[in-house]
């Protein structure tokens, strides 16, 4: 949204400029149209412009532009024993269990299975546990994305039959 608004400020701008040059070159007291020199220079940046900001003509945008669908965040906790936070995640604090498979407790709210919270001894799947699970929409381009901007920390990406997610530590 910021990025239209940017360009419609340029374009009011340069409509503003061409409307000048065109006043000034009609009261001009020569015969010839020189006012489209100016405009065709400035409407040419624009194009450009209008390019780089909103990816038009079938350029991208610039990186970091088009943002993926995050689908969930998942925090992570560090517990030896998952299985053993059950009876206060589900008891006290009247969550469920969505996933338990003995290294890793996922529990949730009833009715809300994309707010979650897991315990994780240890992740079988990758050499540290992460302290987030983020899925996301592509996990491969987030992956490439996460590398292309040098994230700090562990960032290792899973592609599982139904969890396309990136764990982050």
């Amino acid at each position: 949204m910021r990025r239209k608004r940017t360009f419609y400020t340029v374009l009011d701008v340069w409509i503003a400029l061409s409307l000048m040059w065109f006043t000034i070159d009609l009261f001009d007291d020569s015969s010839s149209l020189g006012f489209y020199w100016p405009m065709l220079g400035t409407g040419i940046g624009l194009a450009i412009t209008g390019t780089m900001l909103l990816g038009v003509g079938g350029c991208s945008a610039p990186s970091g532009s088009a943002r993926m669908a995050v689908r969930r965040i998942v925090p992570v906790f560090d517990s030896p024993a998952p299985g053993d936070s059950r009876d206060f995640y589900a008891e006290v604090l009247g969550l469920e269990v969505a996933m338990d498979l003995d290294w890793v407790v996922t529990f949730a709210p009833p009715g809300d299975p994309a707010s979650q919270l897991a315990g994780m001894s240890h992740d079988a799947t990758a050499p540290l546990t992460p302290d987030a699970s983020v899925e996301v929409d592509d996990v491969d381009a987030a992956y490439r994305a996460s590398a292309a901007q040098r994230v700090h920390g562990h960032v290792q990406r899973k592609r599982q039959r139904h969890h396309r997610a990136l764990g982050v530590a």
